[in-house]
């Protein structure tokens, strides 16, 4: 005759096993998704304080630029106007290569970050 306890032991013993292995893959994908979330977020932190800190740096060139030029051209409203044109030519390039810029290099730290 059969025993059916035996093989109801391993059934219930392959049950478990899988509930718990299924309950492991579960906490991997949590700590996996954690860590790419952390690693994504410490990127866009660094890289806004750095924008900030460039913004500030960029704010005191130009005003130093344009006493460096108020003093060559003998005229500070020339000086504010030939600085505002760079930043309008600065914002321009900018526009016309944001794909190659901002795009791309945005699209190139996700994938590598999610995808591998």
């Amino acid at each position: 005759m059969f025993n059916y306890t035996y093989y109801l032991d391993n059934i219930q013993r392959w049950f478990d096993e899988t509930r718990e292995y299924l309950g492991l893959q579960v906490d991997y994908v949590r700590l996996d998704i954690s860590l790419k979330l952390i690693s994504l977020l410490s990127a866009l932190i660094v890289g806004s304080m750095c924008v900030v800190m460039g913004i500030i740096a960029l704010f005191y060139f130009s005003f130093a630029l344009v006493h460096w030029l108020a003093a060559w051209s003998g005229s500070f409203s020339l000086s504010y106007v030939g600085i505002a044109l760079l930043w309008v030519l600065a914002i321009g390039m900018i526009l016309i290569f944001r794909k190659r810029l901002v795009v791309n290099p945005v699209t190139r730290l996700v994938s590598n970050l999610f995808l591998k």
